[in-house]
């Protein structure tokens, strides 16, 4: 599911809130592979985002996921920025790699 692409730090801001809301009422919590024992919330994913330094062509992007448990499918959110703007997704995989 795309939540959001452009170039508003707000509202890429209030689709990450929207993505983690989710994540904790569909799949028990979200995590961040790269931080673990992080709490995870907007402003932590935003200040992710934004601590790269923008270089044309590159795009600074890393996941938000559901913790790791029994539910049937891993919910992960890819949230990127690049030179214009913000995207934030929402993607479901089977946990058997199906």
């Amino acid at each position: 599911m795309w939540f959001y692409e452009g170039t508003s730090a707000a509202d890429a801001r209030k689709s990450v809130s929207r993505v983690i809301d989710y994540l904790h009422r569909a799949a028990g919590g979200a995590a961040i592979g790269a931080l673990p024992g992080v709490t995870v919330t907007p402003d932590v994913v935003m200040e992710m985002l934004n601590s790269a330094p923008l270089q044309p062509g590159r795009i600074t992007q890393f996941e938000v996921s559901s913790p790791s448990g029994p539910q049937p499918e891993v919910w992960f959110s890819r949230v990127a920025r690049h030179q214009y703007g913000f995207q934030v997704m929402l993607f479901a995989d089977p946990r058997d790699g199906r």
